[in-house]
């Protein structure tokens, strides 16, 4: 299987991933609700006040890690960053109502939506007990 196809399988099965990031010398997780994935990249929106946006100024590299109902995960390592264009920040919004509920609007100065750029990709099977490298 190849990364694409992972992420997107994923996705589709998962409300949720944690983005695991840097704050100096210690890691920190959170969940977070994925908006939509285009090949390698996957989309997601976070408030500008929240302490992940001084942690991806200081190293943008973050994993991604999505569990499936039946326990198969898929780890992706990669870069989040912020993207600023207009059109996209349009596109999440319309195609994405529930963002509604926390942001003003696309220009809403909190609404930060973030690009992740899948570099490395792994898929463990719940009963492998190891991680498969995908083909990114």
């Amino acid at each position: 299987m190849r990364a694409d196809e992972a992420i997107r399988k994923f996705h589709d099965a998962c409300r949720a991933c944690f983005m695991a990031t840097c704050d100096g010398d210690r890691p920190r997780v959170r969940p977070m609700s994925p908006l939509a994935v285009e090949g390698h990249v996957v989309w997601m929106a976070t408030w500008a006040a929240s302490d992940k946006m001084a942690q991806l100024a200081a190293n943008p590299r973050v994993e991604l890690c999505y569990m499936d109902a039946d326990h198969n995960h898929l780890r992706l390592r990669g870069r989040a960053e912020v993207c600023d264009d207009p059109a996209a920040r349009r596109r999440m919004w319309d195609a994405y109502p529930l963002m509604h509920d926390y942001f003003q609007g696309p220009d809403d100065p909190q609404y930060v939506l973030l690009r992740f750029t899948t570099e490395e990709a792994m898929r463990m099977a719940s009963m492998s007990r190891r991680y498969e490298p995908l083909e990114v």
